[in-house]
């Protein structure tokens, strides 16, 4: 990557930023801890109540879309 820099100098803050990546990476992969137990329920909790919010919406919208007249119903 050096010698890509001296070539072209525009590449060096290209360079730079992929250093900067490369270390960011490294030291991320060092790092062995894992979510706490709390991270782990609030998480848990947030899926719930936007599984439970899906479902109200998609209730509601099949309560209002049972109640369009299209026509097509008996005694038309």
């Amino acid at each position: 990557m050096q010698s890509l820099m001296y070539a072209f100098p525009e590449m060096a803050p290209l360079a730079f930023a992929i250093g900067v990546l490369r270390t960011r990476l490294a030291v991320a992969r060092e790092n062995e801890a894992g979510y706490t137990t709390e991270t782990i329920l609030v998480t848990a909790a947030l899926a719930v109540c936007a599984l439970a919010l899906v479902g109200v919406v998609v209730s509601r919208i099949n309560t209002t879309g049972s109640k369009i007249h299209t026509g097509t119903g008996p005694g038309e």
